[in-house]
C-alpha cells in the first residue's frame, strides 16, 4: 500500500469532514450492492447511518485514510473499557490494494498514541463470513470472546 500511495495521510473524523466519510461509505455500499445484489446490508447501513448522525453523542472516534484528498478508507469505533477500544466499522475502497490493512494499522497506531492504556482492539464479530474470519485471525488475536444471547423469561414460574 505504501509503495503505491507514498503520500497517503490519515486524519481524524471531525464535524468538518464527516460528510465526506459518509459519502465514501455510501459509495462503498452502492458498489457492494451492485456486485452482490443478494447481500443483506440493510442493518449495517442503518447502524452506520446512526453512527454518523450521532457521532459525537455516541463517543465515536475514527480516521480517514486519504491520498491526494481522495478518501480510500474509513474506520471508527469507541472506547469499550479502560484497556479496550471497540472497532465498529471499517470500510475501504476495494479497488485499492492494501487499503483495509493500511487503515487498520493506522487506526491502531492513532489509538496507541491517543490512549496509551489501551491494550486490546475489539475487532467485533466476523458474522461467520469465512474471508472476514480469516482476515481477523491473521492479526493473531490475544483471545476470542465468547458471544452469548440472553432473553427475558416471560413466565415467572420457570426457574
Amino acid at each position: 500500500f505504501q509503495a503505491m500511495h507514498p503520500n497517503y495521510r490519515i486524519q481524524p473524523i471531525t464535524e468538518e469532514n464527516i460528510a465526506l466519510a459518509k459519502e465514501m461509505v455510501d459509495a462503498w455500499y452502492t458498489n457492494r450492492q451492485q456486485t452482490d445484489p443478494d447481500g443483506d446490508y440493510l442493518l449495517e447501513i442503518r447502524a452506520l447511518n446512526r453512527a454518523f448522525a450521532h457521532y459525537g453523542a455516541l463517543g465515536m472516534e475514527g480516521i480517514l485514510l486519504t491520498d491526494e484528498d481522495e478518501i480510500l478508507a474509513v474506520t471508527m469505533g469507541s472506547p469499550m473499557q479502560a484497556d479496550t477500544f471497540d472497532i465498529h466499522f471499517e470500510k475501504a475502497r476495494e479497488d485499492v490494494d492494501g487499503a483495509y490493512a493500511a487503515v487498520n494499522c493506522e487506526f491502531a497506531r492513532y489509538l496507541r498514541l491517543k490512549y496509551p492504556n489501551v491494550k486490546y482492539l475489539n475487532r467485533e464479530d466476523d458474522l461467520g463470513i469465512p474471508g472476514l474470519r480469516k482476515a481477523k485471525l491473521s492479526y493473531h488475536p490475544d483471545h476470542l470472546a465468547e458471544k452469548y444471547w440472553a432473553r427475558l423469561w416471560e413466565d415467572e414460574d420457570v426457574c
